[in-house]
């Protein structure tokens, strides 16, 4: 049986890392950067996509990449890609349409231009892992099974709550325990809140207000408790869930 840390030294040992692109370069983005490019050898973030291409450059510049190229077609990316290096664009085809590129991140948080992302690198024959709850629990199943049309993977990121509490549960049963119920907690959760109450706390930490309140008033919660409901078939106890009014 191959585990993934031997598959990972395999890569390692045989000089061709894991090529992957990103497109978004928002706050999760910039941290699924700085842990890719600090702690994963295997994986070359080749290429971040973003309709303002200053952003992806910071989201690059915070992970301690300096030698940063803008290109605007696949063709570029790839001679970019040929010598080892990091390029940013406004043009997501680039990544779609770049042979060396495996794997896309998807970490826009849109629901639409989120499910179109994923759609087009799953037509071009990628790999594709959304942290985009938002879109997962509206289009996954629909997103899983055009992926497994294409023979490609379609997954959500471990270490985001529903890939959490997924491996969790995964571990129960795998230990002979039957899991009768799943859930997720907030000790900040409060229906109250609106996009005004959140304002300085988002502007405080470049974030969007609406979205900081999804996060708070059970909105976000909801959404990845279905994205795991999807992922396991487990059902739902009742339409908007349990919670504390």
């Amino acid at each position: 049986m191959i585990i993934v840390d031997t598959a990972i030294a395999k890569r390692l040992e045989s000089g061709k890392p894991i090529r992957v692109g990103m497109i978004g370069a928002g706050y999760s983005a910039k941290h699924i950067a700085a842990q890719i490019q600090n702690s994963f050898p295997v994986i070359h973030l080749c290429a971040i996509a973003n309709r303002t291409p200053a952003h992806a450059e910071a989201v690059y510049r915070n992970a301690g990449v300096t030698d940063i190229t803008s290109v605007g077609s696949a063709g570029e990316l790839e001679a970019v890609i040929d010598k080892g290096g990091f390029a940013i664009t406004d043009n997501p085809h680039a990544l779609f349409e770049c042979g060396p590129i495996e794997a896309i991140i998807e970490t826009t948080g849109e629901v639409e231009y989120g499910a179109w992302a994923v759609l087009e690198a799953i037509r071009h024959g990628k790999h594709t892992v959304a942290l985009n709850c938002e879109m997962d629990a509206t289009v996954g199943p629909l997103l899983k099974a055009y992926a497994d049309e294409q023979g490609v993977v379609y997954s959500n990121t471990d270490g985001d709550e529903p890939g959490v509490a997924t491996n969790l549960a995964r571990y129960v049963s795998t230990i002979g325990l039957e899991v009768v119920g799943a859930g997720n907690l907030k000790g900040f959760y409060d229906v109250h809140r609106t996009p005004e109450t959140q304002r300085a706390f988002a502007e405080a930490n470049n974030q969007k207000p609406h979205m900081m309140t999804s996060f708070v008033d059970g909105t976000k919660l909801s959404k990845e408790l279905a994205e795991l409901a999807n992922g396991m078939g487990y059902g739902v106890a009742n339409r908007g869930m349990h919670g504390t009014a």
